[in-house]
């Protein structure tokens, strides 16, 4: 698990990288789908101006993830959520219930976040956080 990525991912977001958001998210997302053992997914992203959301996605067989970067939540980490959710193939855009997680929280605690990617892979119609 490269940590540096992570702790980088927290400091933009502190301190306002959104120009690095979209690069800093495909690497954690790589880093989730390799804990995972996932070896198919597509991450797409959607890049806006810099006074608007950025958002992330990352879609495998079974797990969906969306990151969204809002500039005036860079200052309250705890503000910053993402969504996550079981689905039923790549191209399911329904899926599970949402479950959502604090950016802080994955960053520290990946082992953690991980397991609960994992259940709401295995419990899809439950949230899990």
């Amino acid at each position: 698990m490269n940590q540096k990525i992570f702790k980088e991912f927290l400091l933009g977001l502190n301190g306002g990288e959104c120009r690095r958001f979209d690069l800093i998210s495909r690497a954690i997302f790589k880093e989730i789908a390799k804990e995972l053992g996932i070896k198919e997914y597509k991450i797409r992203g959607e890049k806006r101006n810099y006074a608007h959301p950025i958002e992330m996605y990352f879609y495998s067989e079974h797990l969906y993830i969306r990151f969204e970067y809002k500039p005036e939540d860079k200052a309250n980490l705890s503000k910053n959520q993402f969504m996550f959710r079981y689905v039923r193939n790549i191209n399911d855009y329904i899926g599970g219930c949402n479950n959502w997680m604090g950016y802080k929280f994955l960053c520290e605690n990946i082992e953690k976040a991980v397991e609960y990617f994992k259940l709401a892979i295995d419990n899809p119609r439950i949230p899990v956080i």
